[in-house]
Parts: C-alpha cells; structure tokens; sequence
C-alpha cells in the first residue's frame, strides 16, 4: 500500500529528467522524495491514530476525554520540566509548542519549495529552445552495439544543436548594435535568448535559488518551530562528541501541559490544566533532526555545485573541456593545414560558436551519459562546423584569400566586424549612397586604405572619409582605384561613405542594363596594421626572427596603449557617474525640501484661513 504512494512521490521529484546534474537533483528529486516519505509517516499518525493523550481525573466518560484530547490538540499545549512548579491561575503561561498541529502542511511545503527550482529550470530550457531533456535522452538512448543507427542519431542530434546554435545568434549590425555588445560582454550577465549565455545565466540562476531555498528553510524552521531550531543538528553533535544523552525535550517534549476553560450550566466558568501526552513527537523528533543535517548537507553541495560551474563557465575550462575529447579523438584543434590560417581555431570553436550556452548543454550530456557518447558527440560537432566553415571559406572571393580568417571569425561571432572588405552596390534609381560601418580609432593612429571599384561607363563613384565633426579626412571624385592614408588627432569615429550617381539621360539605359552593380573592395588598416615589417626587414637588413620581436613589440606596445586608454575612459565614466549621482542626490534633497516647505506654508495658510472664517479656534 505504501510503495505506490512512494512512486508518486518519486515521479513528483521527475526521476526521468536528466537535464541538471547530480547537485541539483539532490534538491528537486531526493528531497522531495524524503519529505514526501516524512508527510506521508507523520500524516498517517497524525490522522490515523490519536495524536494526543490527555490525562485528567476531573472528567468520567469518554467523550468528556475525547474532547479534552481535541482541545489540548487545537489550543497547543506547553511544556513544564517537573522540577519547576505549576504556575497559578493568575500567572501566564510558559510560551506553548505552537507547529505540532502543522508538521504535514510544514513538510508539504519544504517539499513545494524544492520542487519550485527544478520547474523553473524546465520552463527555461522550453523557453531558450535547446531542451538539454531531449538532448539527453536521445544520448542515453542511443544503442552502443549498432554503429550504423548510432551514428545516423548523432547526425540528426548535432544538426538540431547547430540549429539551435546558429537560430539563437543576433544579426544585427550597425554602431549602436556593436557598442551594446561590448558592454553586455563586460557585464559578463546577458539574459537574452541571442547572447549565447541565456541557458547560462538561468542554470546559475536555479543554482542560487537551489541555495537560498536550502538556507532558507533552515531559518523558516526556525520561525516554525522556536527554541533556536537553525542550532539543533550542532547542540546534537556537541552533546555526541561528550558522551552525552541526546534528548530534545525543550523542542519535542512528549509530556506537556494544557490549560483550557470549561463553561459549566449558570455561567460557571472554571479553569483546567491536565497533563498531556505526545506520542507523535517520538517521530517528529527524528524526523526534524533529519531534516536539519539533511538541509545542511544540500546547502553544503548545493554551494559547493555552484563555485564547481562557476568554474566549468571561465573561458580556459571550456577550451580545456573541449581539448580533452578531441584529443582523445585525435582531432588536431590547433591548426587547419588545408586553408593555412596560422590562428587557432579552438577558441574560435569554443566562444564564438558554442558559447556559453552550448559548452553548458555539453557539461550536462557529460554528467548524465558515458564520456564515449559524450566525445562522439563533440567530435561529431566539431567535424560539422569544420565542414560549415570549411564551405564558407570557399565561397569568398579570391582577392580576399589573405583575409578569411577575420571574415570567418567576424561571421561566427555574428557581426560584420569592422572592415567589411566587398560591397555591392546596386543602381535603384538616381543615386545610390553607403556607408560602412563607423570605424573607432584612437589618437595619434595611422589609418591607411586601399580601395579598388569596379569600372561602369556613366556611373561614377565619389569616396569621401569624414569624421563626426563633419571634417573631410579624405575626398576622390570619380574614384576607381588607390589608396590614401591619414592621422587621427583625436579619438573620434570615422565614417568611410561611398556614392553613385547616373549622369544626366543614362538613367533608362543603366536601369535596363543587366550590369546594374559596382563591386566595391576596400582594405583598412590602422596602427600596428598599417606597418610594413617586409620592407623594414630590407632596409635594415633584419633576420627573421629580429622582424618578429619588432611586430610583437610593436604589439605590446599597442595593447599596453589600449588598456591605458580604457583604464582613462573608465575613469571618465566613473567620475561622470559619481557626479551624476552627487547632483541626482542634491537635487533630490532640494525638491524634498521644496515639497515639505510648501506643504508646511500650505498648513499654515489653511490655519490662518480656517481662523480668519472662525471655523476653527
């Protein structure tokens, strides 16, 4: 009879989903398990049998003592030590044992409130539209004896997880779009569906509830149930540690006292006080000190489980996570012979194309199914978005070979980049102007570009480099081919704008022609970029390796130029900040004072009024 009220209880935990980790399920699964198992105990001898037992010599019958149980049960009872007197009619009571009544409700909820977390987390994983459940059943499911059927799911598995990869990226584009993005990656903490980090930041998120809940409740006990409850489990260990009796009998005393008031015929009103006995407290006792190390315990992995992913989210434990299966597969992530990119693309794989979300879907495959499905799976993964890449490197133009690897990094990071290097540009009508997007360059920078424009009789192309003040840095008429170059004086943000127009009665001939669009190609440098470390090897008669500490000098020195100029725009906008907040402070006290001093003239303007109509004295 009890085992299938037990398997309710175990489906209530949802012992099927596998979509967290051995931490989490100690809260959402085996605690509600083992509350449900506590109310179902004290619930049955609570209801079952007689709670209460009341002895008294002042009543004869049994339904005299059936109602003096009753009462003493509804009212509460108080404990008395025998050593300590009873106190007179006139005295108060020491304080009454107020949750014995409610220990099913009080169970009830504990386990409510561990089951909140684990639904919350379903809801998120419906919601970012990579169900971790799914993904982790169909792994499980997977038959490690038939290669062939093995093999056709992990196909089928890795296109949804590309799918799901590639849907939940943002494509816009544009400044704005740009700068947001540098701030929500400095905010580490984006909580939306195309940051990469939605899955994440919910997964910490129920990680911290799964912690306040068990702390939490801890502290609500102690509401519930008085006498210091959250230091139970510790007096309990004290008094093991010396040898001592382990008795409760402040907290779940069996022998109370209960004082109650009978009405008798002509308004006789007397006062009692019986003894009482509460057998249930033999086993609220042990449930609840249970209970308490049971909390402490899940608070201890539960803290222990959130520093643990914490760590499993920074940048070198996800590579690290990802090298490990590939070079158990003897995959080389480190190079790619067959396009000759001297870049690695495992950081490209794992920040740009997995992402926070992907590496964390990953994780919990790993700790829910064998590390031989899990490295098929990341292989398998990998070897898709080598071929995806692989296909777009093949499908650029020729005369951009020298920059795939920056269209490839700015396509799986999901935005143009700063140096979008073909445009076309299609005749619509009059005219037709671009621009491409804003480039930020710092002070004292050397910016060269080279650009080359396809050549349309009657559509010619004017090119203008201007700044945000409205200052030509650079101005062509009738451009087709060259290059040009220019310092900046300060940090500003330069627009490079392209415009055509039909001359005057080729507007119908253009329109009607098939070679309506200019091929635009234009390549911007700045910095470090715009030095040629080929001809500075000649003219000085270099070696090698002398021209590679100069470009790693001239590097650092960069780099150290950049972090110094954030460290002053972040120093900037603090001080903005501060300011902001000191005025925003002062203003607030001025309009305060404002308002109390013309509700106090209000006050006494009404007096005077009131006065002067002898409505008041």
């Amino acid at each position: 009879m009890l085992y299938p009220i037990i398997e309710a209880f175990g489906k209530l935990g949802l012992p099927g989903v596998r979509n967290d980790d051995f931490f989490d399920r100690l809260s959402r699964k085996y605690s509600v398990v083992i509350f449900g198992i506590c109310f179902i105990i004290v619930t049955t001898t609570q209801f079952v049998s007689d709670p209460i037992h009341c002895f008294t010599q002042m009543v004869d019958s049994k339904y005299k003592i059936d109602y003096v149980n009753w009462v003493c049960w509804i009212s509460s009872s108080y404990y008395l030590p025998f050593d300590k007197p009873l106190p007179n009619r006139n005295q108060s009571r020491p304080e009454k044992i107020p949750y014995y009544q409610w220990v099913p409700f009080i169970l009830f909820g504990m386990m409510i409130l561990f089951y909140i977390p684990g639904f919350i987390w379903r809801k998120i994983n419906r919601n970012c539209g990579i169900d971790t459940k799914v993904i982790t059943s169909i792994i499980a499911d997977m038959d490690p004896l038939h290669s062939e059927n093995r093999q056709d799911a992990m196909n089928m598995l890795v296109k949804q997880i590309d799918k799901a990869l590639t849907y939940h990226r943002d494509y816009h584009h544009g400044f704005m779009f740009s700068t947001w993005k540098r701030f929500s990656c400095l905010s580490c903490c984006s909580l939306s569906q195309h940051s990469g980090n939605y899955l994440a930041c919910g997964y910490i998120l129920v990680k911290l509830l799964y912690i306040a809940n068990a702390i939490g409740q801890l502290f609500l006990l102690n509401i519930f149930m008085g006498q210091k409850f959250y230091l139970y489990g510790f007096e309990v260990l004290q008094k093991w540690f010396h040898g001592q009796e382990i008795k409760a009998l402040e907290r779940f005393p069996r022998i109370t006292m209960c004082r109650f008031i009978l009405r008798t015929f002509g308004d006789n009103i007397q006062p009692y006080d019986v003894q009482c006995l509460l057998p249930i407290n033999i086993y609220n006792e042990k449930i609840f000190l249970m209970i308490w190390f049971w909390l402490a315990f899940v608070s201890i992995m539960s803290i222990y489980s959130l520093i643990k992913w914490l760590h499993y989210f920074t940048f070198k434990s996800r590579k690290n996570f990802i090298h490990h299966f590939l070079k158990a597969n003897q995959i080389d992530c480190y190079s790619e012979n067959t396009t000759h990119l001297n870049t690695e693309i495992l950081p490209t794989f794992v920040d740009r194309y997995c992402r926070q979300d992907g590496i964390l879907l990953l994780r919990i495959v790993n700790a829910n199914a064998t590390k031989v499905l899990v490295g098929e799976l990341v292989c398998a993964l990998w070897n898709h978005w080598q071929k995806q890449r692989q296909i777009r490197i093949d499908s650029l133009p020729q005369h951009t070979n020298n920059h795939k690897g920056k269209l490839l990094e700015d396509h799986d990071n999901n935005q143009l980049g700063l140096i979008p290097l073909t445009i076309p540009i299609s005749i619509i009508n009059d005219d037709r102007y671009v621009t491409l997007p804003p480039q930020e360059i710092h002070k004292d920078t050397l910016v060269t570009g080279d650009y080359d424009i396809t050549d349309r009789p009657g559509l010619p192309t004017h090119l203008e480099v201007k700044d945000t003040k409205g200052h030509i840095l650079y101005n062509k008429e009738d451009a087709i081919k060259g290059k040009f170059a220019f310092t900046t004086e300060e940090f500003d943000i330069f627009d490079v704008c392209f415009e055509t127009k039909l001359l005057h009665g080729q507007q119908q001939h253009h329109l009607s022609s098939q070679h309506t669009t200019k091929q635009v190609t234009i390549h911007l440098k700045h910095g470090v970029e715009t030095k040629d470390y080929d001809a500075l090897a000649k003219a000085n008669k270099l070696k090698p390796l002398e021209i590679e500490l100069n470009r790693l000098e001239d590097l650092s020195t960069s780099i150290v130029s950049d972090f110094a100029f954030m460290k002053e725009r972040e120093e900037e906008m603090r001080n903005t900040n501060e300011s902001t907040n000191t005025k925003v402070l002062y203003f607030s006290i001025f309009s305060m004072c404002c308002l109390m001093s013309l509700a106090i003239w209000q006050v006494l303007y009404l007096r005077r009024y009131f006065k002067a109509k002898k409505l008041i004295d």
